[in-house]
């Protein structure tokens, strides 16, 4: 049985005054304000790493691999206090009759090819994760996607170009006790540059970070610099003195800084949610395989996403380069941890900004937020799995099909800066006209201006 999906788009003008202030707990127009949290702190690249020498080294595959048995990572979840209730329940859902179904756009089409698939991953890795988180990259010669742990390049009609390659070859990171996980790859083309990313943890070392490597050209198959990142967190008192767990990490960047966000849960204790975070690195830097300081940003939302720049975008430059990131509030309102009364479909919109400041002087750099009241979204319908038994889908240990991580509201998909907009999709759940409950896909589109303090909603809805 399919279940028809439907498309609503929001159009929404959100507006931050982000001229340089004194750092307070709460700017005067009620735009939450931030600096760095603690002093900007050093990384040095570990080496450099050439993609031919390791995509064809057969050897490499099977030394690494087998010191890399299948290990159940954490899955993703959502903040919550032991004393929370389970956020799993079903979905508030909103009436929403007024979608109408119209075709595609005359003209319109659609092509892709198959990418990596859970056979691939089980060939190249000796076993096979869930869920398929990807990261996809493209430029006009080359399309460089990562599953999990694997990783391969094609040519943009999708003819392979590599062997699947498996993370731990990749980043050179082979101690057994590491864990890989949430890839992410982007082509800054202003830059020219392939910025691939991927989630470390290692109990045994206590090191809970990323791994990033940096192409030193705009070429997937040359040569990259390679960086392991502390996602330095041990002076949050929630992280119990040592880095927190950087889950669900995503990237995004402006003219001056790449950034890296995630949600910092404890490895103490519980392993409770703590914050979000955002990691901000001079891009030049990273592009000259050089040490550098990097800043954290810490605040009380979940999955803040970076924007990426469309393709001919131009970079925010004023206010010194600003980056603006976005995040849906529905997971922090519902679960109410901080008995927040606030509406809880809003979104929040961060800038960063001073971020010509990132290389020589960290420390300037500063973020504020504001929260924009949209049309409503919820959390999806509620599902489980197929209970499909494979070669390659198996549950270790499973007796029952697992449930979708469906209710999981968040811009996965990522936030995207075009025509001065920054637009982004939610998964999220309605109900149709027949009183059934639907899942369907909330599309914002964002207009950020920078030195106003109010907030006009224009909606705009469709839907395919």
């Amino acid at each position: 049985m399919f279940r028809k999906r439907s498309i609503s788009a929001w159009i929404l003008r959100g507006a931050l005054n982000v001229a340089p202030f004194a750092i307070a707990a709460l700017a005067s127009n009620g735009a939450l304000a931030l600096g760095p949290q603690v002093s900007p702190q050093p990384v040095a690249p570990v080496g450099s790493i050439s993609f031919p020498a390791i995509a064809f080294s057969p050897s490499n595959f099977a030394a690494l691999h087998a010191r890399h048995a299948p290990v159940a990572l954490k899955r993703h979840r959502l903040p919550r206090l032991p004393s929370e209730v389970d956020l799993a329940a079903p979905p508030r859902l909103a009436a929403s009759n007024a979608m109408v179904m119209q075709a595609h756009p005359a003209g319109l089409h659609v092509s892709g090819f198959g990418g990596l698939t859970a056979e691939d991953t089980n060939l190249a890795l000796g076993f096979a994760l869930e869920p398929p988180d990807q990261g996809l990259g493209v430029n006009n010669k080359a399309v460089v996607e990562f599953i999990n742990d694997t990783l391969r390049i094609y040519k943009t009609d999708g003819t392979p170009l590599t062997p699947v390659v498996s993370a731990p070859v990749f980043f050179q990171w082979t101690d057994p006790n590491d864990q890989m996980s949430d890839p992410y790859v982007v082509y800054d083309p202003a830059a020219k540059r392939w910025f691939l990313s991927i989630l470390i943890l290692n109990n045994a070392t206590k090191f809970y970070g990323f791994a990033v490597a940096v192409s030193k050209t705009s070429s997937p198959f040359g040569a990259f610099w390679l960086y392991h990142i502390p996602a330095f967190s041990t002076d949050i008192a929630g992280c119990g003195g040592e880095d927190c767990f950087p889950d669900y990490p995503k990237a995004g960047y402006d003219a001056n800084g790449y950034f890296l966000t995630a949600d910092l849960y404890s490895n103490v204790g519980s392993g409770d949610w703590v914050n979000a975070s955002i990691y901000v690195m001079p891009k030049a830097k990273l592009k000259a395989g050089a040490s550098f300081l990097y800043d954290r940003f810490s605040m009380y939302d979940f999955v803040v996403v970076p924007a990426i720049p469309a393709p001919g975008e131009p970079f925010v430059t004023s206010n010194g380069g600003t980056e603006f990131l976005m995040t849906a509030r529905l997971a922090i309102e519902q679960a109410n941890l901080f008995n927040d009364t606030t509406t809880p479909d809003n979104l929040r919109l961060w800038a960063v900004y001073n971020t010509k400041y990132i290389a020589a002087h960290p420390g300037r750099l500063l973020a504020r937020s504001v929260d924009i009241k949209p049309e409503s979204y919820n959390l999806a319908v509620p599902a489980t799995e197929p209970d499909v038994i494979g070669p390659y889908c198996q549950s270790q240990g499973a007796t029952a099909a697992a449930p979708l991580d469906g209710g999981y509201t968040a811009f996965g998909g990522g936030v995207k800066l075009a025509g001065g907009k920054l637009i982004a999709a939610l998964a999220s759940g309605a109900i149709d006209g027949n009183g059934m409950a639907r899942d369907i896909l909330s599309w914002f589109v964002v207009e950020p201006t920078l030195g106003h303090k109010l907030i006009n909603r224009i909606p705009f809805r469709s839907a395919v």
